[in-house]
């Protein structure tokens, strides 16, 4: 049974989700309050206007309109997408799903109905990413690395990529907390995992701390090769930092025990624990061979 306008009207109006309709030239037919409400724009300003008038290209808030402007122009039956949205100050972060309905049209052609559905999850963004970050460095956490390196080295196997893992550990921690004092020593530790992520690939590299002064680098889609050349320009970047401390610059250098695998190369048995493990014993030759070396597995 079809729906009379004044229910529908009703029940769009009930959701806490955004949604608005556009037609298939990007007229925006239907503008509920919550849309109003989460992108902080007027119905009356919004419903009957073209889209791409309306979110010009290019704007602050482009990653949405591009979230839409993508579903119009793409096959594929839904979109999903995580955007940030500037509202005057504050920044929001907007699950934005798109889908349409196919409609016959003359002459043989469809014809698209776009549906966005729009969610505002900030604050559940926000403390998911609190989760899995560590305090004191902003690096990913212990959690955060055992949940999601499995599901890293897996999707690598999967599409027959290359993998890396380097464990990492700064020389000669306790003589930096001894000497300074432990606030020295939570300087280098940040000092230390701004350098890591700096020389990584935004995106794609990330950094966790696996305990104390160790740090554990994830690459997807590098080979150890490239892990190790990665790991040497950490290396030689830690040993020409100056951390102030005290009135004084505290310096030092790191250990780095690198494994991974090349495209193809992925077998059943590797998983988070034996890759950790493996760079963890070519740390341990690293820091048996005199410290501030890398060490990559065969």
């Amino acid at each position: 049974m079809a729906l009379d306008e004044y229910t529908y009207g009703r029940i769009l109006e009930s959701l806490r989700d955004g949604v608005m309709t556009l037609d298939a030239f990007g007229k925006v037919l239907t503008f509920n309050g919550a849309a109003a409400e989460i992108l902080c724009l007027k119905k009356e300003e919004v419903i009957g206007g073209k889209f791409g008038e309306i979110f010009l290209p290019g704007e602050e808030n482009d990653a949405f309109n591009q979230a839409v402007l993508n579903a119009i122009y793409d096959k594929e039956l839904v979109h999903h997408a995580l955007v940030p949205y500037q509202v005057g100050e504050r920044l929001l972060t907007l699950a934005v799903t798109t889908s349409y309905l196919m409609e016959a049209a003359g002459g043989g052609a469809d014809r698209r109905s776009l549906i966005v559905v729009i969610s505002n999850i900030t604050d559940t963004e926000r403390y998911r990413i609190m989760a899995a970050t560590d305090a004191l460095t902003g690096s990913r956490n212990r959690g955060y690395l055992m949940d999601t390196l499995p599901q890293e080295i897996k999707r690598a196997g999967r599409y027959g990529q290359p993998f890396s893992l380097v464990m990492a550990d700064i020389d000669f921690f306790k003589k930096i907390n001894d000497t300074y004092g432990h606030p020295a020593g939570d300087a280098v530790l940040k000092a230390f995992v701004r350098t890591m992520q700096s020389l990584c690939r935004e995106d794609v590299d990330w950094v966790a701390r696996y305990g104390g002064e160790e740090f554990i680098l994830v690459l997807p889609d590098t080979g150890p090769g490239g892990a190790e050349v990665l790991a040497e320009r950490i290396r030689v970047a830690a040993s020409e930092l100056a951390v102030p401390v005290k009135g004084a610059a505290a310096r030092f250098t790191a250990s780095f025990g690198v494994t991974g695998f090349m495209a193809g190369e992925y077998r059943e048995n590797i998983s988070a624990d034996s890759m950790i493990s493996a760079a963890d014993m070519c740390l341990y030759s690293a820091k048996e061979h005199g410290r501030n070396r890398i060490v990559r597995g065969v």
